[in-house]
């Protein structure tokens, strides 16, 4: 892939994308990508540089979890008007003030982290460890999100037994609600 080329994944037909770590790309590499609905940034990006996501006027949610603005953030007007930031509410501020942050009107604010409400409770009668897999019971044909305490996305999809390579603590989205499990 070179970075001197705009729209490198144009052609894909990505409804989402998640970016972990800062892309130095000279252009957008994600330029022009009509289906995509849904960006999420890790907690580590710092940087977006390149007009990320330039031309892709159909993003309806952006999630960042990191508390400090990424510098060169920018979005199509239609994606200021009409997505939804989602941010901590530690970092409100932060991204009131920031350029290319600001500009969005509808921003949702979550507790101190991405992750709000853990139930620690329903973890013990709806979630288990077995044999190195994350399973959840009770929520068959329903999607399903895994993260790692980085805040890395490692599973998203219909419920299934989910592996995983190291022990540590992970997240669950079911049905909008967080869960935590620890290996």
């Amino acid at each position: 892939m070179s970075n001197d080329q705009a729209g490198v994944f144009e052609a894909c037909m990505l409804d989402s994308v998640y970016v972990g770590r800062d892309l130095n790309y000279a252009i957008a590499p994600f330029a022009n990508i009509a289906s995509l609905k849904k960006v999420a940034l890790g907690a580590s990006v710092t940087t977006m540089g390149g007009a990320m996501f330039e031309g892709c006027k159909n993003i309806n949610a952006v999630h960042s979890l990191s508390t400090i603005p990424p510098a060169e953030a920018q979005f199509d007007e239609e994606v200021y008007n009409n997505a939804v930031l989602y941010i901590a509410k530690i970092a409100e501020d932060a991204y009131a003030t920031a350029d290319g942050w600001k500009e969005f009107k509808n921003i949702v604010t979550t507790g101190s982290s991405m992750v709000e409400d853990i139930d620690v409770e329903k973890v013990i009668d709806n979630i288990s460890i077995v044999n190195g897999e994350i399973v959840v019971k009770g929520a068959e044909d329903v999607q399903i999100a895994v993260y790692n305490i980085d805040g890395s996305m490692i599973y998203q999809g219909k419920n299934r037994p989910v592996a995983v390579a190291n022990k540590g603590v992970y997240v669950i989205i079911v049905n909008n609600k967080a869960y935590k499990v620890a290996l």
